[in-house]
């Protein structure tokens, strides 16, 4: 008989009642598989915890969770809150894990002293938080290595984290992490980065009307902004077309003129709005928009129609569902590029040649940058 995978991780729950001491705190120990009622049920499979109570006066604690390559833990919050104080101080604390989801929970009041935590993430990775509310606690997130090792290669997406009393979100000792389509608002300090947290990236996120914003120290690569193609950086209250004073973004293009430079690190492509920059246009449109200018040129019948070819191969390639053929795509674009080169001064006007070498180049880098 085949043996099952046993999964090794333990969660402590431990339940402080108000006005009794911590000693007496009763500790649930949650083994996949085991139904503890009044907190939540495992699947069939073990891999996935869903809470099915509101929890107050109790933390999650997660240790030496070594997942097989592929599979992983999710916690399942399903909208439930765990409310703080806590014996331990901290909420939800995850040690020395990898591959584990923790989505849709709440997590809250955890205050008892300025050091209290709503989710604390140490040497882990491959660790993802998504979907959850951490609010009103002293630090809202911490990912943190020691002199042992780093915390690394987890993602932080599309979580709330508002009114902490001390941080949003703190790294210290954590690398190669990703927050991305996160709202940090409303807390006393928003993204902390220092000692040794480095080449995390930070973009897409609604960072407002924390006092303080962001601030990185000790770190290098931290990067704030991607590519304008990708969706450029973060929106931060304090500097986009509604601030005080207001930026400005003179052409349209969705980002503010100016990058937005912070203690440490900067922004080079802050959006201009909430809503974040239009998306760029698709290069199937682009590529259209090529062929119209190309017949309002009116151009000899034999280099129109040459050229027309090109970008028709182009589109085709790019239309192609089974494939996608990007690099067809791109050889068309190049070789219509060699063509209105080549008719440089002589069928081709040079201000001509300009025109459509330059919009066939932002195709390719528009294909280049999906």
């Amino acid at each position: 008989m085949k043996k099952k995978h046993l999964y090794k991780a333990v969660i402590l729950l431990s339940f402080l009642v108000v006005g009794i001491q911590p000693a007496l705190a009763t500790t649930y120990s949650l083994v996949p598989g085991t139904d503890i009622s009044g907190v939540g049920v495992w699947s069939e499979g073990n891999t996935v915890f869903t809470f099915t109570h509101d929890l107050s006066g109790h933390d999650i604690y997660m240790q030496d969770k070594i997942g097989i390559p592929g599979i992983g833990i999710t916690i399942d919050g399903n909208n439930h809150t765990i409310t703080g104080p806590s014996s331990s101080g901290v909420g939800v604390n995850i040690v020395n894990c990898q591959n584990i989801t923790i989505k849709n929970l709440n997590v809250t009041e955890f205050t008892s002293s300025n050091l209290d935590i709503g989710i604390w993430i140490q040497l882990s990775y491959n660790i993802t938080l998504t979907s959850n509310s951490v609010c009103c606690n002293s630090y809202g997130i911490k990912l943190q290595g020691n002199y042992t090792g780093v915390t690394q290669g987890n993602a932080l997406t599309n979580n709330e984290v508002s009114n902490n009393l001390q941080y949003a979100i703190y790294l210290y000792g954590s690398t190669y992490n990703t927050l991305t389509f996160n709202t940090i608002s409303d807390n006393y300090r928003g993204i902390r980065i220092l000692d040794g947290s480095n080449y995390n990236n930070v973009y897409n996120n609604h960072i407002t009307n924390n006092t303080l914003q962001a601030s990185v120290t000790d770190s290098i690569g931290n990067i704030f902004n991607l590519p304008s193609a990708q969706g450029g950086g973060n929106y931060w209250s304090n500097w986009s077309l509604t601030s005080d004073p207001p930026q400005s973004d003179t052409n349209g293009d969705g980002f503010v003129d100016a990058p937005y430079v912070f203690n440490g690190a900067q922004d080079a492509l802050p959006w201009a709005n909430p809503d974040g920059p239009p998306p760029p246009p698709s290069p199937q449109d682009e590529i259209e928009a090529l062929i119209f200018t190309v017949a309002e040129m009116n151009l000899q019948h034999g280099i129109d129609n040459s050229l027309d070819a090109k970008l028709d191969a182009a589109f085709n390639a790019l239309d192609d569902l089974n494939q996608n053929n990007d690099v067809a795509a791109i050889n068309s674009l190049n070789a219509f590029i060699n063509a209105a080169e080549a008719q440089r001064d002589n069928k081709i006007t040079d201000t001509q040649a300009d025109i459509l070498i330059t919009d066939a180049q932002y195709i390719i880098d528009l294909i280049l940058a999906e």
